[in-house]
């Protein structure tokens, strides 16, 4: 692993549905040579968005929400309103399949020049309905939940928790919790501890705040037990799975998800593809110190999740699926 820059990796591996191996190896914090252990907790960084694509799904089927009803109509995008109101048209279903027009962050992607916004303010970038991967708008339609389910962001994070209870009480965490002071593992950047103690999309932001699209935290084993029993249909109505699996939009042949995560096309938090195992499910996670990733295939027959805290993680899913398939290098 050194090779690769990761200090330390959490590994499972899935088999009809069940997981069937978990690892954890590695240092927690290269200055300290800490070991990891089946404890240690990991930034999920994007991986958080299929856990909150799912429990929105939860929440429709409870009658709470509409997919296909403008969130606007929910609660107004006070940023947006007085500005811009082609987001009018902004669904769940569109928030889910990334094609809100969104930015992926304000912060990180900030408006061109010519719209001469300062750095920080929220904008379109493209036009709703055209593909555009967005944090920002998995963070607005966790407001408008919050505003139908009536709760502030401690009971929002009990309400997420809920829809995965069924699933062997996993241990994830959207916020800080005194456990994460000993179980949680250090970020490094090229083999070096950066310090950083909670990923931040927004400069207020801290560690008491749920960041449904990158700040989960968990480890391989439990998120593998999380897909183990989303593919098995034991949790979502066939309808719900069914919508979450199956393209919900198009990746554009430029991007980078085509390119390089060879996806053709989103369904509802997920990523898709195909492979000679049939169809392929899939969602990376870059918060720059911890990287993640999982690949599913067929109908959950095979399949693997990783959690690292270095910034190789990346470049290391592509090996890990070349294992996976091809049993080589």
């Amino acid at each position: 692993m050194s090779a690769e820059d990761v200090p330390a990796i959490s590994f499972a591996l899935i088999s009809d549905r069940q997981v069937i191996f978990s690892y954890a190896t590695g240092v927690s914090n290269t200055e300290t040579g800490e070991p990891v252990n089946d404890q240690s907790i990991f930034e999920a960084a994007s991986l958080s968005k299929p856990v909150f694509a799912y429990s929105v799904l939860r929440f429709a089927e409870q009658g709470l929400i509409d997919l296909d009803k403008p969130l606007y109509q929910y609660l107004p995008f006070a940023e947006l309103e007085a500005r811009d109101t082609r987001y009018h048209s902004v669904t769940a279903r569109m928030v889910l399949s990334h094609t809100t027009g969104f930015p992926n962050w304000r912060w990180f992607d900030p408006a061109p020049e010519a719209l001469n916004l300062q750095r920080g303010t929220m904008y379109q970038k493209k036009p709703p309905g055209e593909f555009s991967y967005s944090g920002e708008a998995y963070h607005y339609l966790a407001r408008v939940m919050m505003r139908l389910t009536q709760t502030s962001e401690v009971s929002f994070e009990e309400k997420l928790l809920e829809h995965t209870q069924p699933m062997q009480a996993l241990p994830f965490y959207w916020t800080w919790e005194p456990s994460l002071a000993v179980h949680k593992v250090s970020g490094h950047k090229d083999g070096k501890p950066t310090g950083t103690e909670w990923p931040m999309s927004y400069p207020d932001d801290t560690p008491d705040k749920i960041g449904v699209a990158g700040r989960l935290h968990t480890n391989a084993r439990a998120y593998a037990s999380f897909l183990a029993g989303l593919f098995s249909g034991h949790y979502l109505s066939p309808h719900s799975l069914l919508s979450m699996l199956t393209p919900q939009s198009q990746v554009p042949p430029d991007s980078y998800d085509y390119t390089e995560n060879h996806l053709v096309a989103w369904g509802l938090g997920v990523g898709l593809g195909a492979s000679a195992y049939g169809a392929r499910f899939f969602h990376g996670g870059n918060n720059g110190d911890f990287q993640s990733g999982f690949s599913v295939y067929g109908q959950g027959d095979i399949g693997m999740v990783f959690f690292t805290n270095g910034n190789a993680g990346e470049r290391l899913h592509k090996k890990l699926e070349e294992v996976l398939i091809n049993g080589t290098l």
